[in-house]
């Protein structure tokens, strides 16, 4: 299970990046509204994955 815990964390900091990049450059409000509520889910996923992710119970 710790693999797959950190195979699932890495691929929501490369998410993270990614959003982060393309927030940078965005300039429509909508859009950018949707890219911050993203982030907000991942980085909420990445914190769950740290807190429980060791749990094998």
């Amino acid at each position: 299970m710790d693999r797959l815990n950190d195979i699932s964390l890495a691929y929501f900091m490369e998410e993270i990046y990614q959003y982060e990049m393309m927030l940078k450059g965005c300039l429509n409000d909508e859009y950018r509204e949707y890219l911050n509520k993203k982030l907000k889910i991942y980085k909420y996923a990445i914190s769950l994955i740290k807190e429980y992710g060791g749990d094998n119970n």
